[in-house]
């Protein structure tokens, strides 16, 4: 096992940040692979991969995301020091090569001391920081591109915003075959139900104690409750 899996693992078991000067940091992406495999392996293995959105320009990344760390829209979330959300397009795997769509909640809280200087590939062996996700309900893929969705988010406070953003279909299917081909080489291959997170439209932003629910138009809902 690599030394920084076991500090990883260790901060996940005490919920005590890995200390900077203390880190055996990753020098090569091949390890970082590695590291992300072996946490993965000793959290039970991985329900979803969260993948930065695709692009003809920038190099894409991935990490898994641990199948007990996948919640259903309308559970109960722990409001833990420092967790924070972003609202998000999913891709849901059917087994066949094909996906299904949905909204969804990104959970973002990082292992890693807060405010210090951190490689990339700390982060990314960081499982990119992710912290879970919540899932709303699947749907068909739409038949076309929507340049204006419109996502309505309200906060458990009561505070809302609304933002337009583009779903564009040959983006976030390059992203998920793309993080298929990752996973595949991570040992852990898509499945029927295996989830693909694209990349935040709103956040992240801090949660507040109570229900959050996001509303996107013509893709439906998802929400939490965080107490």
């Amino acid at each position: 096992m690599h030394p920084f899996t076991a500090q990883l693992q260790q901060a996940l078991q005490h919920d005590k940040p890995v200390p900077r000067r203390e880190a055996a940091i990753p020098s090569a992406w091949a390890d970082t692979m590695a590291i992300q495999g072996e946490l993965i392996d000793s959290l039970g293995g991985a329900g979803a991969w969260k993948v930065s959105p695709w692009s003809e320009v920038a190099a894409m990344v991935a990490a898994p995301i641990p199948a007990a760390w996948v919640y259903r829209s309308g559970q109960g979330i722990s409001l833990q020091p420092g967790l924070r959300l972003e609202v998000e397009l999913a891709l849901v795997s059917i087994g066949t090569g094909g996906f299904t769509i949905a909204p969804a909640f990104e959970l973002v809280r990082s292992r890693l001391e807060p405010g210090a200087d951190w490689p990339d590939l700390a982060k990314k062996a960081d499982l990119m920081s992710t912290a879970g996700l919540v899932l709303g309900s699947t749907q068909p893929l739409p038949g076309g591109d929507d340049p204006d969705c419109s996502i309505h988010l309200t906060a458990g406070d009561g505070a809302t915003q609304t933002v337009t953003t583009p779903v564009l279909l040959d983006p976030l299917l390059r992203a998920a075959a793309w993080a298929a081909d990752y996973a595949e080489r991570l040992g852990s291959p898509f499945v029927a139900g295996t989830v693909v997170m694209t990349g935040a439209r709103i956040g992240p932003v801090d949660i507040a104690a109570g229900t959050t629910i996001a509303r996107l138009d013509g893709l439906g809902a998802v929400q939490f409750q965080a107490r």
